[in-house]
């Protein structure tokens, strides 16, 4: 009996195998940034909005909770930034298309856009004063949906290719 791993790594040609994983590769970076999206900036958002405790209780937790989460989410995301984008030039010099260069260089642009965008906001919010974190935290927030974007729009592209792959 043939298992699906088996006909993913005995049946298809090697072009296809690495298409797949850059694919894979792809889906899982956009579904981690549209979880922190859907999930983590709601979730500072609505602290941040809760007015049953002072502004000053607020920030404490805010800029707590960030000083562990943001560690934890660049230790997973970067990685996999660069691992993606890795298959993803891989996968164009196997295969030729240049649709993987691009849906690569969508993987790399969230890592640019988090340093270039989002990197003064983080650093300043890892030290920010009360008064100062719910400002930086909500442009944090508001300006991250951008990357799930990229993201979705390269693992699109990467579908597309992994469609055409011979």
């Amino acid at each position: 009996m043939t298992t699906f791993v088996d006909s993913v790594l005995f049946d298809l040609p090697n072009k296809q195998v690495i298409a797949v994983c850059a694919t894979g590769l792809a889906g899982l970076l956009t579904g981690g940034l549209c979880f922190v999206s859907a999930v983590s900036t709601r979730s500072y958002l609505i602290h941040l909005d809760n007015e049953e405790k002072t502004a000053e209780e607020t920030a404490k937790f805010v800029k707590t909770s960030f000083q562990v989460w943001w560690p934890s989410g660049r230790d997973y995301m970067f990685p996999l930034i660069c691992t993606t984008t890795f298959t993803h030039v891989s996968t164009w010099y196997i295969t030729g298309q240049n649709t993987w260069l691009v849906s690569g260089a969508l993987a790399a642009s969230v890592a640019a856009y988090t340093a270039v965008i989002l990197g003064e906001d983080i650093s300043s919010l890892l030290k920010a004063s009360s008064k100062d974190v719910e400002s930086t935290a909500r442009r944090i927030c508001n300006l991250h949906h951008f990357r799930p974007v990229l993201a979705g729009f390269g693992f699109c592209l990467s579908l597309i290719a992994l469609i055409r792959c011979e």
